[in-house]
């Protein structure tokens, strides 16, 4: 099991739910979220986590703007596959936790909104320059089916599937006022990425991006590659 570098913790002065030292407050709604099927919602109790851009544009897993990490996979095969791969296999990770340059800065368990098993409804009260949190940095939600939440301070690792998503559009739909990127200092924000999921939920995602894939270990990564690299070769010969 690997573990990566971890930035500076300060255990309690951070939480969901707690005004002290708030400036920021984020009222996010985020789902329906499936396991790797595309079909069943992940169990109550998932574990989810917010991550925050260090600054180049890229989440882990190769996110940017209004993409998922489904939706890579499926546009992108392998080679987003391999670096899936290489950002979450066996990693532990907790609050504070880099990921290159990107922080996790929120973690927490799906809950269920408005009847809807597989979403979540926290409400993130964010200190600027508090795990890497800064004005206009855009953030990625992260499900890891299998994974249950306990704690805040808690260590978990990314060793079976993840989902991944970002939408930076602002989703009337859904209510919310902008896209998935830190406010203004002292500013209270409506944010977060929900599916149509039948038009239950109000938003514009479609339920595929919503959709984990698998962490597979290297060596199926390598005999895909392998494999695919053969049947090329035959086709060329």
């Amino acid at each position: 099991m690997k573990t990566i570098k971890y930035a500076s913790l300060v255990l309690g002065l951070f939480a969901l739910g707690s005004s002290v030292n708030a400036a920021i407050t984020i009222s996010a709604s985020f789902g329906q979220a499936f396991n790797t099927d595309g079909t069943t919602p992940v169990a109550t109790g998932t574990l989810w986590a917010l991550i925050v851009d260090g600054g180049d544009g890229t989440l882990p897993g190769g996110l940017t703007a209004n993409t998922s990490l489904a939706g890579l996979v499926a546009a992108n095969g392998a080679s987003a596959t391999t670096l899936i791969n290489t950002t979450f296999d066996g990693v532990d990770f907790t609050l504070g936790t880099l990921f290159g340059t990107d922080t996790v800065f929120a973690l927490g368990g799906f809950t269920g909104l408005a009847g809807a098993p597989g979403t979540a409804a926290p409400v993130l009260e964010l200190t600027i320059g508090t795990y890497g949190v800064a004005v206009g940095r855009v953030y990625g939600f992260y499900f890891f089916p299998g994974k249950i939440f306990t704690t805040q301070g808690a260590t978990y690792t990314a060793d079976a599937s993840v989902g991944g998503i970002n939408s930076s559009i602002t989703d009337s739909g859904a209510g919310f006022d902008s896209g998935m990127v830190i406010p203004s200092d002292g500013a209270t924000a409506a944010q977060g990425a929900l599916t149509n999921a039948g038009g239950d939920l109000g938003g514009s995602m479609s339920d595929s991006s919503f959709a984990a894939v698998a962490i597979p270990e290297p060596s199926a990564v390598l005999l895909g590659s392998l494999g695919a690299l053969f049947l090329l070769r035959r086709r060329r010969n």
